[in-house]
């Protein structure tokens, strides 16, 4: 998700993802035509021994939830049902990369049908190898319901409505020498949500800053610092937040299949916001902030995965959350055909200065799979999920249930 203190991953990380499409307002509109001309401007771009590689997914998704919207009290079940497309392509040249992605997704509700709602994510990254220098440039689009853009901040998931997100991410790295390494990063993040006129959702502009260097002690080993710098504005109602932060920490290959890295440092925030009387208030904050990530991998294929972060992260509330997040997945093949997935995520979501509010929540999305290739192309799923979420200042836990059945193709297209 979208982060304060360190930039986002790149587009082929997320061009998976179920979106769907729908007709965008015009500011909407304009991003989308600019991100095309851009990705074409790109595709357009000569390269000598250019050489493409694509694969495009799709998969048709039946299900149950017995919580559609997640709430405490009187539960609404309800059939669900998804049609998702993806399509990924990659041109790779000598010293160039240029990665291309698009996905579209409609899901629908049978008994909540005022939940029904499309995605649609668009993004482009390309890198450029110099003899030193490395540079990059990621633009993304996206739109999903705030069922789902929510899930990791407000937790504001019982309401249907629309959040688009542009994304625009240049970077530079450089090798000092053969072992010591520099990074500059650059994001903004431009978040608008559609028809919230009577919600607590408000549009946020979000801005990153990051400098950071490594230095590779051995074949297995080094050390990481970073530094960075974020700006978080909620227009409507004027509540800003500037972060600094420094890290420092290390990576290790523990053997031939397991890696561990980590980064562990401190966080200085500064909030302005107005209070009830209208008057213009400054709160300063100060706090950890860490990336833990351990991760192994099958000779058979797949792996496993664990992370553990501590960061500040962007929220349509108007506000950042100090964000202690959990992450666990296990992508197992025990046969040829047979594969076995575990995911599990868990948030901690409260106040950057650590006073009490509605923001102070506890969330868990839980999933098992199991899944059967039926061919080369085509895959058939069973899979279960489970959430739970508790907030400090509410009574009770909001908990769901649900089951799904899969029908997936997919398609590698190779030179």
């Amino acid at each position: 998700m979208r982060q304060l203190i360190a930039p986002g991953s790149a587009v082929c990380h997320r061009w998976e993802r179920r979106y769907t499409a729908r007709s965008a307002p015009g500011r909407c509109a304009a991003i989308g035509i600019g991100l095309s001309g851009a990705i074409l401007a790109l595709a357009a771009t000569p390269a000598p021994a250019q050489q493409w590689q694509a694969r495009t997914v799709a998969n048709v998704e039946l299900g149950y939830d017995d919580n559609v919207r997640l709430t405490i009290d009187d539960p609404e079940g309800s059939v669900t049902s998804s049609l998702n497309a993806a399509a990924h392509a990659v041109r790779l040249t000598e010293n160039s990369t240029l990665d291309l992605a698009a996905g579209l997704s409609l899901n629908r509700y049978g008994s909540a049908t005022d939940l029904n709602y499309p995605a649609v994510f668009l993004g482009a990254d390309s890198r450029y190898r110099g003899e030193r220098s490395q540079y990059r440039l990621a633009v993304s689009l996206d739109t999903q319901s705030t069922l789902t853009s929510e899930a990791a901040t407000s937790g504001l998931t019982q309401l249907n409505k629309q959040q688009y997100q542009f994304v625009v991410r240049p970077g530079w790295s450089y090798a000092l020498t053969e072992r010591a390494s520099m990074d500059l990063g650059l994001s903004y993040t431009d978040v608008f949500y559609e028809d919230v006129k009577n919600t607590p959702l408000y549009n946020y502009q979000l801005g990153t800053l990051s400098l950071g260097g490594g230095y590779q002690l051995s074949e297995r080993g080094g050390l990481d610092v970073r530094v960075d710098y974020g700006r978080y504005k909620a227009d409507q109602i004027d509540n800003e937040y500037d972060n600094i932060s420094a890290q420092l920490g290390a990576n290790y290959l523990l053997t031939e299949t397991w890696s561990l890295n980590f980064l562990y440092g401190l966080r200085r925030t500064e909030s302005r916001f107005s209070d009830l009387a209208g008057q213009r208030v400054t709160q300063s904050s100060t706090g950890p902030t860490y990336v833990l990530s351990l991760g192994k991998r099958f000779d058979r294929g797949g792996g496993l995965d664990f992370q553990a972060v501590r960061e500040l992260a962007p929220s349509g509330t108007a506000q950042v959350l100090d964000t202690t997040s959990i992450a666990f997945r296990l992508n197992y093949p025990f046969t040829e055909r047979w594969r076995l997935g575990f995911d599990t995520t868990g948030y901690r979501n409260q106040q950057p200065s650590g006073e009490v509010s509605l923001s102070d929540r506890k969330y868990v999305d839980a999933g098992l799979r199991l899944t059967y290739a039926l061919g080369q192309a085509w895959t058939l799923g069973a899979n279960y999920r489970y959430r739970w979420q508790n907030r400090d200042e509410v009574p009770g836990n909001a908990q769901s249930n649900a089951v799904f059945l899969t029908l997936a193709w997919n398609k590698n297209w190779m030179p």
